[in-house]
């Protein structure tokens, strides 16, 4: 089911105690120009809340998406004036959540058959395609991910020399130089849990976990999308964790509605 506000989206689904979205941005575009989906959050509930009750709806007044369960509703939203998601979570009763941040882009590894396709600008390229992997910084209550291009790996680069345009390089624009592009997650009252490792429609990833432990029946989870061109991953780390920290405060009423 879409969810969606500014220039950030979500695909989320359902699956036993889990509620999984994939989470994009635009402008996210890596050395190969492939737009990628900057992660994959996992709500995972201890004891699962849709065993009698299970209803996703996708509310067309705001754009956000409830789903109910046992005692448990689910709303998660994006505001309209800056690339950030919320889950709010609340139940009858006291609920232990895990919420985690999952990657499959672990290592550097070459773009085989048709997955070419994602990166358009190599389909005829006879040399093998890299793609590359991200970084992850978890710790506290908060998980900061990434993806740094790599300035010697362009197709940008690429692009220009086989168009015979290197006299004119330095005068065109070239988006891709210095990008970092990502976000962090972090929830209301939890604490890095650590990692683990898996497979989901046998591809291999790593996850890292939050937990969440709310004896009052509410969770509260944000998720910040965010790219600039600062050079250095810690330069983007210290943006993701200060650019939208005024935005969290203000009213969720307000947010979806673009009226501040």
């Amino acid at each position: 089911m879409p969810c969606g506000g500014f220039d950030t989206g979500a695909s989320i689904w359902t699956e036993k105690n889990d509620i999984l979205f994939y989470l994009d941005r635009s402008g996210h575009f890596d050395e190969n120009n492939q737009m990628l989906k900057v992660g994959r959050i996992r709500i995972h509930f201890e004891k699962n809340p849709f065993v009698h009750t299970f209803r996703q709806q996708l509310s067309l007044n705001d754009g956000s998406v409830w789903i109910y369960g046992d005692n448990v509703q689910i709303n998660i939203w994006f505001e309209v004036t800056q690339p950030v998601c919320h889950v709010d979570i609340t139940a009858d009763d006291a609920i232990t959540v895990n919420v985690s941040y999952e990657g499959w882009r672990l290592k550097k590894r070459a773009l085989i058959g048709e997955e070419r396709m994602a990166a358009s600008s190599f389909v005829s390229y006879p040399y093998d395609v890299y793609t590359y992997p991200d970084e992850v910084k978890a710790e506290g209550d908060e998980v900061v991910f990434y993806h740094q291009n790599r300035n010697d790996a362009l197709v940008f680069d690429q692009s220009v020399k086989a168009q015979g345009l290197e006299h004119v390089k330095e005068r065109l624009t070239n988006c891709q130089k210095d990008l970092i592009f990502g976000g962090r997650l972090v929830g209301t009252d939890c604490s890095f849990a650590g990692e683990y490792e898996g497979s989901y429609a046998d591809i291999p990833y790593r996850g890292y976990r939050l937990l969440s432990e709310q004896k009052n029946g509410s969770s509260l989870l944000d998720l910040f999308a965010s790219h600039a061109n600062p050079k250095k991953g810690n330069i983007f780390i210290r943006a993701a964790r200060n650019d939208f920290c005024a935005g969290c405060e203000t009213d969720s009423k307000k947010m979806v509605d673009g009226v501040f």
